[in-house]
């Protein structure tokens, strides 16, 4: 039982680890790696994936005309294009920004950086980014040791269990509305012969009474 519970909540973090990596637009290798280290710095996948998925937005617009974001980036030393001009990786470019923070003093000034890259989200992330470029780097080799860093063919594979496992039990539950509702009919005439049969004992027990 224990072994099943485990595996149905490794399958569980597969799946969740594979949908998020989709919604902010990383690999989910790169996404369970971050998974792991954010995890020792107490910070959540949602919190993860919301920052993550902000900063992707930032990077866009970075490049598409917003002078705010663009100046912020490039004060920073931070460069959110490659020589060819296509758009870095968010994890790559996340991990550019932690070597920036690591070496920020922690206050107000650093928070609201945070909170202008990353959302709201920011200010939570900021434990795992003042481990630097090369802490993330030796947290994922970490997790690739203990097996935590999931391809995106397990991943999608997870999903597609969770989804048949899903419909399963909407079979089942089809089947038994189905059932539910042949009897419910039946079960109205039985409910309606009780409820006379409850009320001519009452009123005899109440004749009963009387009489005595």
């Amino acid at each position: 039982t224990a072994a099943g519970v485990a595996i149905k909540s490794a399958i569980d973090r597969a799946d969740e680890l594979s949908k998020a990596a989709q919604k902010i637009g990383v690999s989910t290798e790169a996404l369970s790696a971050l998974e792991y280290a954010a995890r020792l710095s107490d910070v959540s996948l949602q919190q993860l994936s919301t920052g993550v998925g902000k900063l992707s937005q930032n990077m866009v617009a970075a490049v598409s005309g917003n002078k705010q974001l663009a100046d912020t980036f490039g004060t920073i030393g931070v460069s959110v294009a490659g020589a060819d001009g296509s758009l870095r990786s968010a994890d790559r470019v996340l991990s550019d920004l932690a070597d920036v923070f690591q070496t920020l003093p922690d206050g107000t000034q650093k928070t609201a950086l945070a909170m202008e890259l990353f959302g709201k989200a920011g200010r939570d992330l900021i434990p795992l980014l003042n481990g630097g470029a090369d802490g993330l780097a030796a947290m994922r080799g970490e997790a690739e040791t203990l097996g935590l860093v999931l391809s995106g063919e397990a991943g999608k594979a997870a999903e597609e269990f969770n989804d048949k496992f899903t419909q399963l039990f909407a079979v089942a539950e089809g089947l038994a509305t189905r059932v539910a509702a042949d009897l419910v009919p039946t079960l109205n005439v039985l409910l309606d012969q009780f409820i006379e049969s409850s009320q001519e004992t009452s009123a005899f027990a109440q004749s009963v009474g009387i009489l005595t």
